[in-house]
């Protein structure tokens, strides 16, 4: 007989906890249900002004499966340090985390996972990594005899760039010069340099 199942999409971070809860709690679910896979379906921007900004929320798709298997604990918003946090917690569990999908919201990575206590074969996990940083893992998983199970690839929005390197020299005037040239430079035309330090201005 094929297992039970039950499917939503588009449903929001909250909805997801009322969904899991009011699954779990119907008298044939009990004890029986499993969030087989959850994926996040969609980031949509909701045009809600408030204070003249939009606000954006997160959708997602699930499916819950009827098939009397292992515990299992899932997870959705949680931020890097919580998801690792969260990883740590489960595993020193016993639970093994059998799927993760990394999404982003308002430029910050945020994941939804699945961990389950099933007693599977020995198993390696990474998140944030970049796309060299992942060749080399998997090259070197691979090495050691694992196989890739997931994989989610996810945007973060690139770091800005440094500002100029700026320096600032009270000059023989008094006067404080900043700008990308020596100090030196920076006081050629003002009797030159005093000191390089004890000055700040706003560049």
């Amino acid at each position: 007989m094929k297992p039970q199942w039950q499917i939503r999409g588009f449903i929001s971070r909250n909805l997801v906890d009322n969904t899991m809860t009011t699954v779990s709690s119907l008298p044939h679910w009990r004890s029986a249900v499993k969030l087989s896979i959850m994926i996040v379906f969609a980031l949509v921007v909701l045009v809600i002004p408030i204070g003249g900004q939009a606000k954006a929320d997160v959708l997602f798709a699930a499916i819950w499966q009827k098939d009397n298997g292992p515990a299992f604990q899932a997870r959705h918003g949680l931020t890097g340090p919580q998801y690792q946090q969260t990883f740590d917690q489960l595993v020193g569990q016993g639970f093994r985390l059998t799927y993760v999908n990394g999404y982003t919201v308002g430029g910050e990575p945020h994941f939804a996972a699945i961990w389950e206590k099933d007693g599977g074969p020995a198993f390696q996990a990474r998140h944030g990594l970049t796309g060299p940083q992942y060749q080399q893992t998997f090259d070197q998983l691979v090495g050691q005899g694992f196989r890739l199970r997931v994989v989610s690839g996810y945007e973060v929005p690139s770091p800005a760039p440094p500002p100029p390197n700026f320096t600032c020299a009270v000059c023989n005037n008094g006067s404080c010069q900043c700008g990308s040239q020596t100090g030196s430079q920076l006081c050629a035309n003002r009797g030159g340099v005093n000191r390089t330090l004890g000055c700040i201005q706003q560049q």
